[in-house]
């Protein structure tokens, strides 16, 4: 049976007002989520005897703004068989690594995927197993609007996940962006993305300092 057209209508704005709702809340939860998270970034980033600014300097310290388009789900394709490598770093010795996972996902349909790191010194600590993957990444931003070295994200890999969160919001400078005295590794050839990650925090723009 087919409904008039005004009945039609009547039928579904409340279903239109309903799911316009969830996504307001939706994207007022990740905002919040966000916030809170770079919160605690910043109280990172200049409190302690390693962070690498002093409090003056957090007003250098820049985001994009938020968007919910990059909070992305990725598809875990865990590895096998992979050996320690040494990965470079910017200043100093390399440091050791496995390849753990590729996660794959899409951008404005288009299909791209990132591994996922284990860190096989933070692999030796007691709480090892609650330990977030490193996925240190490049993209089209780097050098212009974000620093030239890449980014880093923290990806918890839940054993026997097949899918997990990728949150572009949350990624974040490595401590060479702001001081030249960290070993920071180097984001590895296939993490290279051929896509502006408009996203997460910024170029540093105030003084390199060296560390004490």
């Amino acid at each position: 049976m087919n409904l008039p057209t005004n009945k039609l209508q009547r039928y579904l704005l409340p279903l239109w007002v309903f799911f316009s709702a969830i996504a307001v809340l939706k994207a007022q939860d990740i905002n919040k989520e966000i916030k809170a998270y770079r919160k605690k970034q910043l109280k990172e980033l200049s409190v302690g005897e390693v962070a690498p600014l002093k409090k003056k300097d957090l007003k250098s310290v820049h985001f994009y703004d938020v968007n919910e388009k990059l909070r992305l789900t990725a598809k875990v394709e865990i590895l096998s068989n992979e050996q320690p490598f040494y990965m470079p770093s910017f200043v100093g010795a390399p440091q050791e690594f496995v390849r753990y996972a590729k996660l794959h996902f899409q951008i404005n349909g288009q299909e791209y995927s990132l591994t996922a790191y284990k860190n096989l010194r933070l692999a030796l600590l007691p709480n090892a197993e609650s330990q977030p993957y490193f996925v240190p990444f490049k993209d089209n931003t780097n050098g212009a609007e974000t620093y030239g070295g890449g980014r880093y994200l923290n990806i918890p890999i839940p054993q026997g996940s097949e899918t997990v969160v990728l949150d572009f919001n949350k990624a974040y400078n490595p401590y060479c962006a702001y001081n030249d005295g960290y070993r920071c590794p180097i984001p590895p050839t296939e993490n290279h993305l051929n896509i502006s990650i408009s996203v997460g925090e910024k170029q540093y723009t105030g003084v390199i300092r060296s560390r004490d």
